[in-house]
């Protein structure tokens, strides 16, 4: 056995400071302590998430195996000996370069979720990959012997220090090399992260009602989709959630509508207004009863909604956002 090995622990204190940290920066989101995106401390503890360690458990999944005593060849040719292992230095750069691919790889997984593309889904997506690769790694490795199992080496930096100054020049070069495209690599992340997108900033509003266990459930639904009679009540919801990245003051203004066959409105009634102020990744569900004071198939019971005060005059084109629900209204004769 080598004096590098040697110095090797048996214990996966790499794979365990992984999971270690995908589970803090999840549980992290999850209770909204890092707050909005484009907070610093937001930043720095997900940008490895996002640049490193999704790449490093694939790499420690690919190569379980410690290297041996002498360095032959280049790293490509000993990426290409599977028998052999590859050295904690090379499995940093594989970390990052794996990363870099994996990256617009679940970006196209998450990009088919119904609804906006926001952080949380990616942030998910990546946890649950290096996760898995990272189990897949653990596994491997506890396949071989202990002297074939790679384990990150006590006093390591100090072992990269020595065979940096004593290495040849073309080592040090490529070392300053990597060296500077991880930093350029964490600043264009960091860039990214931290300068969000017109598209990043919006809200979500969406109507629909309550079920029987009172959870709130997109579109008509219960006594909304069948006939109701004029002047009875009926009960729906609307939905917001603010991820303008600031705090915003809604109003959601409710009309009971009576439209022509090409959909414009001819009359309104009904008026009523509800304001709440969200801060960030707040949500915000309003069940409530509306009177319908028209009848036929024509009328619609509409939302708009606004961000900020309402300084003009209210209709579907000044709303930032609107929705409706198709009514079918009869009267009691009728139905009778």
């Amino acid at each position: 056995m080598s004096a590098r090995r040697s110095g090797a622990s048996a214990i996966p204190f790499d794979l365990i400071v992984v999971l270690l940290y995908l589970g803090l920066v999840n549980w992290l989101l999850a209770s909204n302590a890092l707050g909005a995106p484009g907070n610093t401390l937001r930043i720095v503890l997900t940008l490895p998430l996002v640049v490193f360690v999704p790449g490093y458990a694939l790499a420690a999944a690919a190569f379980p195996r410690a290297p041996s005593g002498e360095r032959r060849g280049s790293l490509l040719d000993r990426v290409r000996e599977r028998p052999s292992g590859i050295d904690t230095t090379e499995r940093l750069a594989l970390g990052l370069g794996l990363s870099l691919t994996l990256l617009p790889i679940v970006g196209v997984l998450v990009a088919f979720q119904p609804g906006p593309m926001t952080a949380e889904p990616a942030v998910v997506a990546l946890s649950g990959v290096a996760a898995l690769f990272t189990v897949v790694a653990a596994i491997r490795r506890w396949r071989l012997s202990a002297q074939e199992r790679y384990g990150l080496p006590l006093g390591y930096w100090n072992a990269v220090t020595g065979r940096s100054t004593e290495g040849s020049r073309t080592d040090v070069l490529l070392s300053v090399g990597l060296g500077v495209s991880v930093v350029l690599a964490l600043l264009a992340g960091g860039f990214a992260i931290t300068s969000p997108q017109d598209a990043q900033r919006y809200t979500t509003f969406s109507v629909g009602h309550l079920d029987e266990t009172g959870n709130y459930v997109f579109g008509s639904g219960g006594e909304l989709s069948e006939p109701i009679e004029r002047g009875s009540a009926v009960e729906s919801a609307f939905y917001v959630q603010n991820n303008e990245q600031q705090t915003v003051e809604y109003t959601v203004v409710i009309q009971v509508q009576k439209v022509d066959d090409e959909g414009n409105v001819v009359q309104t009634s009904g008026v009523t207004r509800y304001r709440q102020t969200l801060e960030p990744g707040e949500e915000w569900i309003n069940p409530h009863r509306t009177t319908i004071s028209y009848e036929g198939e024509n009328v619609r019971l509409a939302y708009l909604l606004y961000k900020g005060p309402i300084t003009g005059s209210v209709s579907m084109d000044t709303a930032d956002d609107t929705g409706f629900h198709a009514l079918d209204v009869g009267t009691e004769d009728e139905d009778g």
